[in-house]
């Protein structure tokens, strides 16, 4: 029997992340008052230089004196029955098989931010989440070669014939560079946010989940 890993990411690889925040914007608009031109025009401020992460939380709470605890009980209330994974993230998580197939979430961001949106994503509830600091090919890349266990990472690659790392950002593949045992998929959506980057010729470039091996 073969056993694979899959390693996705979240945001714009099974998650549309854009929907979930024009949605988002929506909401704010008619329950707090902020218009789309002021939340579009003081984003930027709130992506933290060095990480690059978005303060989501942070960038409301500024524009509209709401706190972490009743934004996301303002979002919940109003968005608790949608779902913004893609439909082809979703259905192919609908068919894995877990005798053969283990699947994890791996993303980076700031984690109040992340999990929020985890609530919006119902295929991936029993699946392990890992939020990550840094650029996760290189920190798979630096475990398989350095570190056995970084933190909580603990991927156990050896017990898996095949591990596949999916993801629509370039630079993930870039850290992750060649290495033997780690099949690099880069995926490229329509209107996805790196869409116009060449993909790194260490990944092979899919366009959907249905792509998958």
């Amino acid at each position: 029997m073969t056993r694979r890993l899959y390693i996705l990411d979240f945001d714009r690889t099974v998650f549309d992340t854009d929907c979930f925040i024009a949605d988002t914007k929506i909401l704010f608009r008619h329950a707090l008052g902020i218009s789309a031109r002021d939340f579009d025009a003081t984003q930027n401020l709130y992506i933290e230089p060095n990480t690059k992460y978005y303060n989501f939380h942070g960038h409301i709470e500024s524009l509209a004196g709401i706190g972490q605890h009743d934004l996301d009980q303002l979002i919940t209330s109003q968005l608790r029955d949608r779902d913004y994974l893609y439909p082809d993230s979703a259905a192919w998580l609908a068919t894995r098989d877990p005798l053969t197939d283990t699947v994890i979430i791996m993303t980076v961001g700031r984690p109040p931010f992340q999990q929020l949106k985890f609530n919006y994503a119902k295929a991936i509830d029993g699946l392990r989440k890992i939020i990550v600091p840094k650029n996760k090919g290189e920190l798979i890349r630096e475990h398989i070669l350095d570190q056995p266990e970084i933190g909580d990472l603990n991927l156990t690659l050896n017990l898996y014939d095949r591990v596949y790392l999916v993801d629509d950002s370039p630079e993930t593949f870039t850290g992750l560079g060649k290495i033997n045992g780690v099949k690099g998929l880069r995926i490229v959506r329509p209107d996805g946010k790196y869409r116009h980057i060449p993909t790194p010729p260490s990944a092979q470039q899919i366009t959907n989940f249905g792509d998958l091996p």
